[in-house]
C-alpha cells in the first residue's frame, strides 16, 4: 500500500512532516525528550536489558567487551572482555550482538555475535555468569554455537535475539561487497543474508525448530526467513510478537520489513528488490521470484536517500511496550545513521499508521547530541534506549503528559501493566489486585488457654500456586492439628475459646510434633477467583491439663495475594 511508506510518498522530509501531523492526535498531549544515561563506550552498538532487571548491558564493537549500567551507573569491570577472539579490523566488524536467554535471571545464560578471522567467519558462542558474581560473565564457560563464513568484511548482520517462541533468531548479512555479487541472500544454500532460527535448549549446541520452513529448495535447516541484504537491528514486538527488521539498503533505498511470528518461510526479496525497486537476478538462479512476485514480502516502510537530506543506512529499532508513557503504547521508534533522523510509526490492523519525526523532540540539550545511531534497545521496565556511536546511551522520557491511572503509585500506567502482564489482575476486573487486596498473613488473638499454650506462626507471600508455610510452636504433644476456616469466631470449644469456625473448616492437616514444633506447607492454587479471599488458620493439640485435653494456638489470618 503506497500511502503506508514514508519514501513512496516521494516528497522528502517535508512530506513525511505531512503525514506524521495528519495522524498525531494520539500523541498530542505528551511531549518527550531524553536523558543521558551512561556515556564513555567505546562505538557501542546494542543496550539489552532483560524484563524487570535494573541493569542494561552494552556491547563495545571493537573493544569487545561488554559492559554493565546498573540504576544510571557503570559498573567498574566489564561483564565480559572477549577482545582475544575478535576480528574489528572493517568497520562493520568486531562485537555485533548480545542475547540474553527468556530465563536469564535464573540460568545466566547469554549469547554473542561476533566476527573472527582464520578465516573470516561469523562465531555465536553461549556464556554464562559466574557463580560468585551476577556481574562478571565465566569466559571458561564458552559453549560453540554456530559459525558460518563471511567472504568480504561487510554486511555481518550481528543481531541475536530470542523469539516469543523460545528460540534464537540471527538475521545474517549477504556476505558484503556490493550488489550481493554472488546472490548469496536468495541461494538457500547458504546461510547469508537469511534469519537463522535455533531451538538452543533441547540439544547441544542447538536443534532444528519442526516448525522451521521447508519451502526453501534445498535449504539450510537453520532457515526461517531469506532474501535480506544486511539487516541491521530487529526486534520483536513484546505484546504481538511480530517481528521489526531494519534491512540496510544498496544504491537507493532503505527498508523495515515487519514479519509476523505465525508465519515462516518468508522472502524479502533481495536482491531482486531494494525496498520496492526492482534491482537486479546477476548470478541468481533462474528459479528466484522476479521482482514484485506475489511469492515477496514487501517492506512496510521504505525511504530514499535523498530523505532528510542525506541518509545512508537505516537502524533497525524497538516498539515501545513501557508503561510510564502510555501514549506512546505500540509506537515503533527506529532511526537513519547518516542523517541522525529518529523517526516512528505504529503498525496498526495490517498498515502502517502515525509516523511522525521525532529528531528535533529527542534532542537532549544541555549541549548533548544524538549523531550516528547504531542501535534501539529497551531497558527493564520497556522505556526505549538510544545508542549512539559516540558512547552515548540515551533513555526516552516524557517532558510532559497528563497524570497517569497508577493506583499503585509506581510510575506505570495501570491499564499498560495489566495489557503486558495479566497476572497483575487476576480476577480480571480491571483493577490491578495490589490495589485491592491488603494482602499476607495478620496474626490475632491469643491461644485458647493461658496454660501450655501454643503459638501459630505463618511465612511466605500466600500466593496463587506458591507454599504457605504454618509453623505451630511449643507444641505440647502429637498430634497437631492445623484447621482453615472461611470465617472467624469466638465460638467456645474445647475447654476455651476458639478463633475459627470450625464448622465452615475446608482443609485440616494432621502433623507429627517434632521437638514441641509442627509444620504445615499447604499449597494455594493457582486460580484467579482466590485471589483476595481471606481464610483463618488455627492449630489445635492434646494437652491433657486443658479442659477437654486440648490447646489451642492464636489465629493466623491470611489473605491471598495476587
Amino acid at each position: 500500500m503506497l500511502s503506508s511508506k514514508f519514501a513512496q510518498l516521494t516528497l522528502g522530509l517535508t512530506g513525511f512532516l505531512y503525514v506524521a501531523c495528519g495522524g498525531q492526535n494520539a500523541d498530542a498531549q505528551t511531549t518527550l525528550t531524553t536523558q543521558l544515561l551512561a556515556n564513555g563506550f567505546n562505538k557501542p552498538v546494542a543496550a539489552i536489558a532483560a524484563p524487570g532487571d535494573s541493569r542494561v548491558f552494552v556491547v563495545e564493537q571493537n573493544l569487545g567487551t561488554i559492559r554493565i549500567v546498573d540504576s544510571g551507573h557503570l559498573v567498574t569491570t566489564p561483564f565480559i572482555n572477549l577482545k582475544s577472539k575478535i576480528n574489528s579490523s572493517g568497520n562493520e566488524q568486531g562485537l555485533l550482538g548480545m542475547a540474553l536467554h527468556p530465563d536469564f535471571l535464573n540460568n545466566g545464560y547469554f549469547y554473542v555475535n561476533y566476527t573472527a578471522s582464520g578465516p573470516s567467519r561469523t562465531v555465536v558462542e553461549r556464556y554464562q555468569v559466574s557463580a560468585g558474581n551476577p556481574n562478571v560473565a565465566d569466559p571458561l564457560s564458552v559453549t560453540p554455537v554456530i559459525s558460518y563464513n563471511q567472504p568480504f568484511s561487510n554486511h555481518n548482520g550481528g543481531d541475536l535475539l530470542f523469539g516469543p517462541d523460545g528460540y534464537l533468531y540471527i538475521p545474517t548479512g549477504d556476505g558484503g561487497s556490493a550488489g550481493d555479487p554472488s546472490c548469496n541472500a536468495q541461494n538457500p544454500a547458504q546461510k547469508l543474508g537469511k534469519i537463522l532460527r535455533l531451538d538452543v535448549d533441547s540439544a547441544t549446541p542447538y536443534a532444528i525448530p519442526a516448525s522451521n520452513p521447508t519451502a526453501f529448495t534445498g535449504a539450510a535447516t537453520e532457515l526461517w526467513a531469506i532474501g535480506l541484504r544486511n539487516p541491521w537491528r530487529s526486534s520483536f514486538d513484546a505484546l504481538t510478537g511480530d517481528m521489526y527488521i531494519g534491512d540496510v539498503g544498496q544504491n537507493i533505498w532503505e527498508e523495515i520489513d515487519i514479519l509476523a511470528p505465525s508465519n515462516v518461510g518468508y522472502n524479502l526479496g533481495w536482491k531482486m528488490m531494494e525496498g520496492d525497486a526492482c534491482f537486479s537476478t546477476s548470478n541468481c538462479s533462474p528459479t528466484v521470484p522476479a521482482c514484485n512476485s506475489p511469492a515477496l514480502t514487501d517492506p512496510v516502510v521504505t525511504y530514499s536517500h535523498s530523505s532528510f537530506g542525506f541518509s545512508c543506512s537505516v537502524t533497525g529499532g524497538v516498539v515501545y511496550r513501557g508503561c510510564k508513557i502510555p501514549e506512546l503504547f505500540g509506537t515503533y521508534f527506529f532511526a537513519d545513521y547518516c542523517s541522525n533522523q529518529i523517526l516512528s510509526f505504529e503498525w496498526v490492523g495490517g498498515a502502517v499508521t502515525n509516523q511522525v519525526v521525532r529528531t528535533a523532540e529527542l534532542a537532549p540539550g544541555g549541549g548533548l547530541s544524538i549523531n550516528s545511531i547504531t542501535a534501539f534497545g529497551t531497558d527493564g521496565d520497556g522505556e526505549i534506549l538510544i545508542v549512539d556511536q559516540g558512547g552515548e546511551i540515551y533513555r526516552v522520557i516524557a517532558a510532559s503528559q497528563p497524570p497517569l491511572a497508577d493506583c499503585d503509585m509506581n510510575g506505570k500506567d495501570d491499564v499498560c501493566e495489566i495489557t503486558m502482564n495479566p497476572s497483575l489482575d487476576m480476577n480480571s476486573n480491571g483493577t490491578l489486585d495490589s490495589c485491592e487486596v491488603a494482602c499476607g498473613f495478620t496474626q490475632y488473638g491469643m491461644g485458647a488457654s493461658s496454660v501450655n499454650s501454643i503459638v501459630l506462626n505463618a511465612t511466605g507471600t500466600a500466593q496463587p500456586g506458591t507454599i504457605a508455610a504454618f509453623t505451630a510452636t511449643n507444641v505440647p504433644s502429637n498430634p497437631a492439628l492445623f484447621f482453615v476456616s472461611k470465617a472467624q469466631a469466638n465460638t467456645p470449644l474445647l475447654g476455651g475459646v476458639a478463633l475459627i469456625d470450625i464448622a465452615l473448616y475446608f482443609q485440616l492437616a494432621v502433623i507429627p510434633a517434632a521437638g514441641g514444633t509442627a509444620n504445615w506447607n499447604p499449597t494455594i492454587p493457582a486460580t484467579p477467583a482466590l485471589v483476595g479471599l481471606t481464610v483463618y488458620s488455627q492449630a489445635a493439640a492434646l494437652d491433657g491439663s486443658q479442659p477437654a485435653g486440648w490447646a489451642l494456638s492464636n489465629g493466623v489470618q491470611v489473605t491471598v495475594c495476587p
